[in-house]
């Protein structure tokens, strides 16, 4: 029989290996993970994403192998004697040691200079195999075509690490669309290629292999307390809440689910344009537009109906600096000077945003002042930049 303080010490092992594997916030927030512990043989996941995730799935196999042994010698250290005894006469002990043996045996299989055991590197050397059987086509996508010229795995890895360093990319990931708090979860959406890492699993899948098909299965609304303040107010761009859609990548040929994925619905059109294939919404699924994306409609219809502001023609129009991904269209010009309750600034800044993001700035402000939707449209905030007082009114399209 476990004792009181058996039990005690158990229940203290289990939350340090779960806080090991699925460390809660706290611990992120500091620091203390796996892949942090671990960086300087994990190596930079921006250089070498490939290889950063194979040693990481590696690391993740070898500290969960371990766990049950440390369990026993843990207890064999600070349990009673009787339970000590217990342990070692049985076959608890025996099994952890050949757990760990296990995991190392396939870690030195892994690992011995070709990785060619790992299941990730299987899963390439098969891609490239169903590539180069693939007959070449007159239609095939120069994508198609750069994938059959590697011949090995090695060379698609490096085809994939320059893919990811590229800035356009859809990048998922803990504590920004993914709400699992496992520090090495990534989802990524290149030109050619769909990577999910989770926990022991890495999985890549070639966009132009097969007749693939993304689709959303279901979705739900759930507590967000990264979008609360310190206080317990709603703020942010989803009001306390986030609406998540379950997407799925399946093989229309086959059937078969490839990978199974949840992000926030607002990332859903993003998504849409790094994916090569269809996204579908299946039936019965309803994807609720949140207040802010409301908002944000509202918004950019009002700013159509502004007057216009025309650029000099010396200015060359930048990326936009909060989304870098379109070209600033809009400036703050005050326009409500007739009004009797003006009290709008007078902005000097360039042009550096887009409409879209102004509208997400601007929501944002409000938001944090817990102002009532209602009062939305009347509202003035302050520039992102100078931080003089505007309205909607003072959003000014560029004329291009």
């Amino acid at each position: 029989m476990l004792s009181g303080t058996d039990v005690v010490l158990t229940m203290s092992y289990a939350l340090f290996a779960f806080g090991l594997i699925v460390p809660p916030d706290v611990l992120l927030a500091s620091g203390l993970t796996l892949e942090n512990l671990f960086h300087r043989w994990l190596g930079s996941e921006e250089i070498s994403f490939v290889t950063y995730h194979l040693r990481r799935t590696i690391m993740v196999r070898l500290v969960a192998g371990f766990l049950p042994l440390g369990y026993f010698l843990f207890m064999m250290f600070f349990a009673s004697t009787s339970l000590a005894t217990y342990l070692l006469g049985g076959i608890g002990l025996s099994l952890s040691l050949a757990l760990v043996i296990f995991t190392h045996v396939c870690t030195v299989w892994y690992a011995r200079g070709t990785w060619e055991g790992h299941p990730t590197v299987r899963n390439l050397c098969e891609i490239v195999k169903r590539v180069q059987e693939t007959p070449p086509t007159e239609g095939d996508p120069p994508e198609l075509e750069l994938l059959r010229s590697l011949s090995s795995w090695q060379s698609v890895a490096s085809h994939i690490d320059a893919e990811c360093r590229r800035l356009e990319k859809f990048t998922a990931y803990s504590g920004r669309g993914l709400i699992s708090s496992w520090p090495g979860r990534r989802f990524l959406v290149t030109n050619s290629w769909i990577l999910f890492s989770h926990a022991s699993t890495f999985k890549p899948i070639f966009q132009f292999m097969g007749r693939l098909c993304a689709m959303v299965v279901d979705s739900q609304t759930l507590l967000d307390t990264q979008t609360t303040t310190m206080s317990g107010h709603p703020a942010g761009e989803n009001l306390g809440t986030q609406t998540m859609a379950t997407v799925r990548i399946v093989d229309s040929e086959n059937g078969l689910c490839q990978l199974s994925v949840v992000i926030p619905v607002g990332d859903l059109e993003e998504l849409r344009t790094y994916l090569q294939f269809p996204l579908i919404v299946a039936q019965g699924v309803v994807l609720e537009p949140t207040i802010v994306q409301q908002f944000l409609t509202a918004f950019l219809r009002l700013v159509a109906e502004n007057p216009t502001v025309r650029p000099p023609a010396d200015m060359e129009l930048e990326s936009c600096i909060g989304c870098m991904s379109q070209t600033v269209n809009a400036c703050l010009r005050r326009n409500c000077v007739s009004a009797p309750e003006a009290h709008c600034g007078v902005c000097h800044c360039r042009p550096m945003w887009c409409a879209s993001c102004l509208g997400r700035w601007f929501a944002s402000r409000v938001t944090e002042a817990h102002k009532p939707t209602s009062e939305w449209l009347s509202c003035r905030v302050p520039c992102p930049t100078c931080r003089a007082a505007f309205c909607i009114r003072d959003v000014a399209l560029l004329e291009t």
